[in-house]
């Protein structure tokens, strides 16, 4: 029994080969625009000049996106792995209920026990790394370290859902 393939039939297989990876490539492509668009996908970044929290803020929003949202344990792991134990680092948390400076609705909360005390102008928010990263409040003139996060969902800029906070 000889085996066969015409040129008709190598042409369909061709072309259905063909078919199925652009298929595959344009379900690849859908699928990384819809987890770059709608998910937030965030780089954070260690910054080990010491500033003053609105001067902080400032650097992250010129050079990046804007001092650190977290919003959950995981991404608060990742800033702890990424500055060293025992180092205090303004985050893009402010005392205006406590909002993420680039207005970010997340209900996740790290606080250190006791905290936010309010005492006084305590109105910036650091997370410690001498005690896994918790939270305090702190008065925003001090200097710390930072930590500024990259990645803009642009459809969220471009509908203006994410409003631009600055500290009091």
């Amino acid at each position: 029994m000889k085996m066969f393939i015409s040129i008709k039939g190598m042409l369909n297989i061709f072309v259905s080969f063909a078919f199925w990876i652009w298929i595959w490539i344009w379900i690849n492509l859908v699928m990384s625009i819809f987890l770059h668009v709608f998910l937030v996908w965030r780089t954070f970044i260690y910054i080990t000049n010491p500033m003053s929290w609105p001067s902080a803020q400032s650097y992250c929003r010129a050079h990046y996106t804007d001092l650190a949202s977290v919003s959950n344990m995981t991404e608060n792991q990742k800033v702890d792995q990424l500055v060293p134990a025992g180092v205090k680092v303004w985050i893009g948390l402010f005392r205006v209920s406590w909002k993420w400076t680039d207005g970010s609705n997340s209900l996740f909360r790290y606080w250190k026990t006791n905290e936010p005390n309010n005492c006084g102008n305590e109105a910036c928010g650091a997370a410690n790394m001498k005690d896994y990263g918790k939270w305090g409040d702190w008065s925003c003139d001090w200097k710390k370290e930072f930590v500024c996060y990259t990645g803009k969902p642009w459809f969220r800029y471009s509908l203006g859902l994410y409003p631009q906070y600055k500290a009091p």
